[in-house]
C-alpha cells in the first residue's frame, strides 16, 4: 500500500482520533457495521389531506391577520375572545347550543371569521445534519436544544448508499496516527 503524508492542525488530528475512538467503541459492541454517520433528526408538522389523518394528526387553527398559525382547539376561545370579541358574541348569540368539542361546531364559527382556516397537521422525521460521531452529534443537540423538537434525536446510519464516503471514512477509521504525534506538522501513515 502507498504511503500518504497529511499536513493537518491540532483540530483535524482531534477530529480524526474522535472518529477513530467512535469506531472502536461501536466496533467493540458489535455495532459499527462500518462506515456509520450519525443524523440529527428533527421533527416538524407538515401539512397532511383529512383522509390521511394519522394517531399523530391534530387540527391546528390559523390565522394570518395576527401570524398565528398553530392555534390549538383548545386555544381557540382564548384566540377569539382576544381578537375578534364582536364576532364571537355575535356567532354564540346565533348558535345558543354551540359546542366548542364539535369539531364541525367550531369550523362553523371559524367560517365566520376572515381569512381563519383550519388545516390538519402530522409530525414526521425530518434529517436536520449529519455528523461522523455520536459524540459530536449529541454534543450538537445539546448545546443547540432550543433551536429543535422537544423529540428531536440522533440516529445512525450506513454510508453504503455514497461509495465515496464509505470509501474516505474507512480510510479513516484505519489511518495509523503514532503515538505522541505531535499536533501541527505532518503525520506519515500507511493507508
Amino acid at each position: 500500500m502507498p504511503a500518504i503524508t497529511l499536513n493537518i492542525t491540532e483540530d483535524q488530528l482531534a477530529a480524526l482520533r474522535d472518529l477513530q475512538e467512535d469506531y472502536a467503541y461501536r466496533k467493540a459492541r458489535d455495532q459499527a457495521d462500518p462506515p456509520n454517520i450519525y443524523v440529527l433528526v428533527n421533527r416538524k408538522r407538515r401539512v397532511v389531506h383529512p383522509d390521511f389523518a394519522g394517531s399523530d394528526t391534530r387540527r391546528e387553527y390559523c390565522d394570518p391577520d395576527q401570524d398565528d398559525y398553530e392555534i390549538l382547539i383548545e386555544d381557540l376561545p382564548v384566540h377569539l375572545e382576544e381578537h375578534y370579541p364582536e364576532a364571537l358574541a355575535a356567532f354564540l348569540s346565533d348558535h345558543p347550543d354551540f359546542d366548542r368539542e364539535s369539531e364541525s361546531n367550531v369550523e362553523q364559527l371559524i367560517g365566520t371569521i376572515p381569512r381563519m382556516y383550519s388545516v390538519m397537521t402530522e409530525l414526521v422525521n425530518v434529517d436536520a445534519q449529519t455528523f461522523l460521531t455520536r459524540a459530536s452529534a449529541e454534543a450538537h443537540l445539546r448545546a443547540n436544544r432550543h433551536h429543535y423538537h422537544e423529540q428531536a434525536f440522533v440516529a445512525r446510519h450506513k454510508a453504503w448508499r455514497n461509495p465515496v464516503l464509505q470509501s474516505l471514512l474507512s480510510m479513516l477509521y484505519e489511518v495509523e496516527i503514532p503515538e505522541g504525534e505531535e499536533a501541527e506538522g505532518d503525520i506519515e501513515g500507511t493507508v
